[in-house]
């Protein structure tokens, strides 16, 4: 349960943010790498994806490390999927109508 929690929130949050980010307002407007490169929210999600799979393997659902890792992987899923289309495309679709499939494989 905490991990769909934590899944629901993330995503709104996301949305959230992304729309202010595209009114030109919010957090992370403009955020890019030193080289130019823009890094999308899916990549931190596959990062707390892939350590939070680790620790919950390695601790085998032993106390608070165990809901920690239920919430990262919640998170993580949260973020990769709300990127699903321009994964699926590979190129950004977030605002276009092929960006939909990501809202489409959430439900």
């Amino acid at each position: 349960m905490l991990c769909f929690l934590t899944f629901v929130a993330t995503f709104l949050v996301t949305r959230g943010i992304t729309r202010l980010i595209r009114a030109g307002r919010g957090p992370f407007r403009n955020l890019v790498t030193s080289s130019g490169t823009h890094i999308h929210h899916s990549v931190p999600g596959i990062i707390l994806l892939i350590v939070g799979a680790f620790i919950a393997v390695a601790t085998a659902g032993l106390g608070v490390w165990f809901g920690i890792a239920a919430v990262m992987i919640g998170a993580g899923v949260s973020l990769v999927l709300d990127e699903f289309a321009l994964i699926l495309h590979l190129q950004d679709v977030y605002w276009q109508e092929q960006g939909r499939i990501s809202i489409d494989a959430i439900r």
